[in-house]
Formats: C-alpha cells, structure tokens, sequence
C-alpha cells in the first residue's frame, strides 16, 4: 500500500496492490448400514461412497484512489480497481469396492473458472451549514469464464454495468437532522452455482448450478430521523 499527501490538507493518492492464494482439499464420505436398537450393527455395510475435491484459488487486486478537497467542506473522489480470480477445481466420485475406492467416472467433474472485474468511480461531496450531500457513479466491467474440462462449451459472460449513490442530509431545529439514501450494487454468483454438472454430494444430497446465472441486483432507499440530546 502507498499514499501520497499533497500540501492541501485531505488531498490524497492511494495505491494498494494485493495477491492471494488459497487451496482447498475437501472428503465426504457417506456409508449406510442397518442397526438395531441398541446402534449395534445387524448387517454388512450396505452402501458407502465418498467425493473428493480439491481447489487451487488465486485473486489479485490493484486499486487506485485520489481524493481532491474543493470549495470550504467539499472534495472529489475518483478511482480505478482490477480483480482477477481463477479457480482450478476437481471433483471425483468413489464407490467402494472389495476395501478399496474406485473412482466413477460418470461422475468426475473438473472445471476451470475466471473472472475480470474491472471498475471505475467518482464521488462529489458538500457540506453546507445546513444542508449535505453526496453523489456518485460507479461503472463496472464483468468478465467471466466457466470452463467444464470434459466439454468442448465454455460459458462466458460479459457485461458493463453502472451503479449510481446518493445521500443527502437537513439539519432541524432543536437538533433533529434528516438524512436520506439511496445506492444500488450487486452480489456475483459463486463459481459452483455456475456448475451445470450434477455434483452428488451423497445418494440423498446433490446439487446442480447454471453456467449463464446473472449477478443479484439489489436497489437500496433509506429515511433517516436523528435526534440529539445533549451529548445522547
């Protein structure tokens, strides 16, 4: 992380960079057997099975932020922000056989994942004696990849999107402030909700994503009273 202060108090660039990386190795197992009342076993194992996954991980971000104070109380604040993730994953499905575990291969599902954000913003704000505000607009860049590695389909999906904010804010006789609000963002769908293979988690447990599943929008509005009394 870097920051820059210029000589005008509050004026400010930032530059952070970040590179992480994660591994999962994951085993479920799932065995069934009859028992009698006391859980004392009456028969051989009827059933076991078992799923194997392992996931390589890898995000970087860079980020840069520049604040620029304007008029007595206002400022200007732009940016630019890049995150790149991948995901390696494999996922096996075994049976049990004579002590030992075999792999069906009806069942294995490797993928490939990546995603590209890339965004843009900038923030005007004021604040007045009595009355204050902030603005914003910020634009995104969606650029993601779904890849089964047994299937010749790729799903990619791109799209720009655009998120405007506004808070604005009234002070009251008798120290009563109005505040009011709204922003509008998104939630990304996790890489195995995009998985269109049938991923048996045990016989009574499976799940099943879509490859073409958009982002969650959500479109916030908030009202706000606030009363002060003396220092409550």
């Amino acid at each position: 992380n870097y920051m820059k202060k210029f000589l005008e108090p509050g004026h400010e660039l930032q530059i952070y960079g970040s590179y992480a990386s994660n591994f999962r190795d994951e085993e479920n197992k799932y065995s069934e057997k009859e028992i009698d009342a006391e859980l004392n076993s009456i028969d051989e194992l009827i059933d076991s099975t078992r799923t194997l996954q392992e996931g390589n991980g890898r995000t970087i971000v860079g980020k840069l932020d520049y604040t620029l104070p304007v008029f007595e109380n206002g400022k200007i604040e732009a940016g630019y922000q890049v995150q790149l993730s991948s995901l390696d994953n494999d996922y096996r499905f075994q049976n049990i056989s004579n002590s030992s575990w075999i792999d069906d291969t009806s069942k294995y599902n490797p993928y490939f994942f990546s995603q590209n954000v890339q965004s843009g913003y900038v923030i005007f704000s004021n604040l007045g004696d009595k009355f204050g505000y902030m603005a914003g607009l910020r634009t995104e860049f969606t650029d993601r990849e779904f890849n089964p590695d047994l299937r010749d389909t790729a799903w990619i999906y791109e799209k720009f999107d655009f998120f405007p904010t506004m808070h604005i804010s009234y002070k009251l006789p008798y120290s009563i402030e109005l505040m009011a609000s709204y922003s509008r963002r998104l939630d990304r769908p996790r890489p195995w909700y995009l998985d269109p293979f049938v991923e048996v988690i045990d016989p009574n447990n499976v799940r099943q994503g879509n490859p073409m599943l958009e982002p969650e929008y959500t479109n916030s509005f908030e009202l706000t009273m606030q009363k002060r009394f003396n220092k409550n």
